[in-house]
């Protein structure tokens, strides 16, 4: 059921987040276009960004140091310089909302709102950058495309680019990055720009993001870590998985003395293991409804947990393609693992009837073999579709299976162990 739960979960909440980031994907970049550079950028290449037909706007951000005098606290953060309307899709959330506009037009800052409560700072109150006194104009809740996580090291701290230079920290070693922002009324427009701009800005090291882009790298990332997750989930799924088999197995044993009362009035043993596998079918599937209700729950707290490293808001829906795909897999896996003690039915001879002690049982049949060659294809086929890789689904197959050998290892020694002592 737990096992199911955490597929269910973390399968809804990868696609409620792709859904989302689909929808929000211009919010993500706040622009059409994105140049990015680590240095500064030659007076040719700035001639042909500043050329370019559209809305523009620009950035220099930098790690410094800042000072608040009311309580002498200091902090590093990132100072950015913004000039120009960005972001176009997408706000700047401030407290108060008016903020985000009229920082640019007078001389204020708009500081994260957790640097604010972590030294006891309000709006109105002075801070100091580099040489330079700035009156703080709004609390910074949010920016476009960025996670509350990346705030935690450097947060950001807002001031108009035409105040940078008197700061002073605008020197040779300093750590600059410019940033260029490009709004078009058509889309067709971007692709005639990057035509032109690519060859130039490859030439000069120069990177850029366009919507498409950071839709694709964002999608990835999380791509990746749901992936991670639904594997932890498909090992919890597995261990699940060996309790029922070891559950089954303790329920045929004490019911082989009725299998072969029935074998003696004549019902046939494929008759007799189809009964306790409809028992075992009913009951997975219960366990499986269960599963998928409780992941389904689970769902809706996980934008809580995850919210820090979110760069989209996330609105929860049930997915019934993920509810489907945790009750088949779980239930799947369930009767594989059900059936290897089950099928030692087929075996039970209407003799035990009169020597139970004597009914040891037979040695694994090739069914047996067959089941437990389609438990590992069963892992690889998970983790190949969920890694889209053969080799890693290889290899997180055979880690299963060695972890399985080393659990089954154990187990003999303790049962070798207790025998001896």
């Amino acid at each position: 059921i737990l096992g199911i739960a955490a597929l269910v979960a973390i399968n809804a909440f990868q696609e409620n987040l792709y859904d989302q980031i689909i929808s929000q994907s211009k919010e993500l970049l706040g622009a059409d276009l994105v140049v990015e550079s680590a240095k500064k950028i030659l007076p040719n290449v700035k001639e042909k960004l500043e050329a370019i037909e559209g809305e523009q706007a620009s950035e220099i951000s930098f790690a410094s140091m800042v000072l608040f005098p009311k309580t002498g606290g200091t902090r590093l953060v990132q100072i950015r310089g913004l000039e120009g309307g960005f972001p176009w899709y997408g706000k700047i959330n401030t407290e108060p909302p008016a903020a985000a506009n009229s920082f640019q037009k007078e001389r204020k800052a708009l500081v994260d709102q957790t640097v604010m409560l972590q030294f006891g700072v309000e709006v109105g109150d002075s801070l100091k950058i580099g040489d330079s006194f700035f009156e703080i104009g709004g609390a910074l809740k949010s920016v476009p495309g960025q996670s509350g996580i990346a705030s935690m090291v450097a947060p950001a701290l807002y001031i108009d680019k035409q105040y940078l230079a008197e700061t002073n920290l605008l020197q040779k070693g300093s750590r600059l990055f410019y940033n260029y922002y490009y709004r078009f009324e058509e889309d067709a427009k971007l692709a005639t720009v990057l035509k032109d701009l690519e060859p130039v800005l490859e030439k000069e090291g120069l990177d850029f993001s366009t919507v498409e882009s950071r839709k694709a790298r964002i999608g990835k990332s999380f791509g990746n870590m749901s992936t991670f997750l639904n594997l932890v989930s498909f090992i919890a799924l597995i261990l699940g998985c060996i309790g029922v088999a070891s559950s089954i197995y303790i329920y045929i044993k004490g019911k082989l003395s009725t299998v072969a009362i029935l074998r003696c009035l004549g019902v046939q043993s494929t008759d007799v293991f189809a009964i306790y596998l409809l028992q075992i079918l009913v009951m997975g599937f219960i366990g499986a409804i269960l599963g998928a209700i409780l992941g389904s729950a689970i769902q809706f707290f996980l934008p809580v947990i995850f919210n820090d490293f979110l760069p989209v808001e996330i609105t929860m829906q049930l997915s019934w393609r993920a509810i489907l795909q945790g009750i088949v897999t779980g239930l799947g896996m369930a009767v594989l693992f059900a059936l290897i003690p089950l099928l030692a039915i087929r075996r039970t001879s209407p003799l035990r009837v009169l020597r139970v002690s004597e009914d040891k049982g037979g040695k694994r049949d090739l069914l047996t073999w067959g089941i437990y060659g389609l438990i590992l294809l069963s892992i690889f086929g998970f983790a190949w579709w969920q890694t889209k890789n053969v080799l890693e689904g290889l290899a997180f197959t055979g880690f299963i299976l060695l972890s399985f050998l080393i659990l089954g290892g154990v187990a003999k020694l303790v049962m070798l162990a207790i025998r001896r002592f």
